[in-house]
């Protein structure tokens, strides 16, 4: 708070400067439902903007709210908020959104992204034979891959390898063997008919089956920030309604 005192006096001395408002950003809002120090850093920040305000510092705009804060504390909204995730449709994490149905917030988010390639390639693959790098998926019995053209460059996280599915023809399609730089490898043994170019939902909805950013996430160990954020921004972005 002193800290910011001084600077509102140098930016009032200043011809070139003039205040507009203050900011902070809460650290522990999210990943909780015990929220003690979200709220010593509310207090916080609240006694700052009264302090600056008593030096005769006018506070135009005050900003803390995050997502999770914008959904859970309609107090902390004040004069704007900085709402990220939810924008496109998903929970800041599922420890808010458990909050806010024990808090009766009955908001309701779509998710605004999907993700999708298609087959590039159709491949049959005999008994015993090792799929990928490191020979780490070793068929039982004769099955047929799907090439994907998407990898871990692409963003398509490593850590799905042997775990995660994508969907084709609204079926399941489980990733076999590891995740290349640019392919991956999915079985389509049971799923019939499927083509060259046939459409690859890595993220998303497609027929009865849905693929969420959460449950990817689950797979590869992180949040669904990350997943999403790292979709590599040399790839297409196809804006439909």
């Amino acid at each position: 708070i002193d800290e910011a005192l001084k600077l509102a006096e140098v930016i009032k001395a200043s011809r070139f400067l003039r205040l507009e408002g203050i900011c902070s950003h809460f650290a522990n809002v999210e990943d909780t439902t015990e929220h003690h120090y979200a709220k010593k850093q509310l207090d916080r920040f609240q006694e700052m903007a009264k302090i600056l305000q008593a030096h005769g510092h006018e506070i135009k705009i005050k900003h803390i709210a995050n997502s999770a804060a914008s959904i859970l504390w309609p107090d902390t909204c004040m004069d704007m908020v900085r709402i990220g995730i939810s924008a496109y449709g998903l929970w800041p994490s599922k420890e808010s959104k458990v909050v806010a149905q024990y808090l009766g917030n009955q908001i309701q988010l779509k998710p605004a992204l999907q993700w999708k390639t298609k087959v590039m390639q159709i491949k049959k693959v005999g008994a015993q034979q090792s799929i990928g790098y490191g020979c780490t998926y070793t068929t039982t019995h004769p099955i047929l891959l799907a090439i994907l053209p998407v990898g871990y460059y692409e963003g398509y996280d490593r850590g799905l390898s042997n775990l995660a599915y994508v969907l084709i023809r609204g079926k399941r399609a489980y990733v076999r063997g590891r995740i290349c730089m640019n392919i991956t490898m999915v079985e389509i043994t049971d799923i019939p008919d499927v083509c060259l170019e046939d459409e690859v939902v890595l993220l998303g909805k497609q027929g009865d089956e849905v693929i969420s950013a959460e449950q990817v996430a689950s797979w590869a160990n992180t949040i669904n920030y990350e997943i999403v954020t790292r979709i590599a921004g040399h790839l297409p972005r196809i804006a439909v309604e």
